[in-house]
């Protein structure tokens, strides 16, 4: 059996970043998706990997996951290979700024 690949949606985030940075210290293969608000997904995998010292077990990719069609692409393009296994769901989530009508 092929080994699991973690997907942390608002991976870009602190939250998303910390189960990020924990996953590849134990050696799981993880894929962050992020808008690139709090900071660019390919900066994000490049920090934590020079933080760690391990390449090759973070992939990052720029994804809007309120954004259905973006959400649809991605997982098309990228996940539906059968290896993808535990998501960690840690994109924030935006305060309507609206009134009730």
């Amino acid at each position: 059996m092929e080994k699991e690949i973690v997907l942390i949606s608002g991976g870009t985030g602190a939250i998303g970043l910390t189960f990020a940075r924990a996953l590849v210290e134990s050696g799981r293969q993880v894929v962050i998706l992020g808008r690139g608000r709090t900071k660019p997904v390919s900066d994000a995998v490049d920090q934590v990997e020079f933080e760690r010292g391990k390449k090759n077990l973070l992939y990052g990719y720029h994804c809007d996951v309120s954004d259905e069609k973006s959400m649809s692409e991605t997982l098309h393009q990228y996940f539906f290979n059968g290896f993808l296994s535990p998501f960690v769901g840690c994109m924030g989530l935006r305060r309507f700024q609206g009134g009730c009508s």
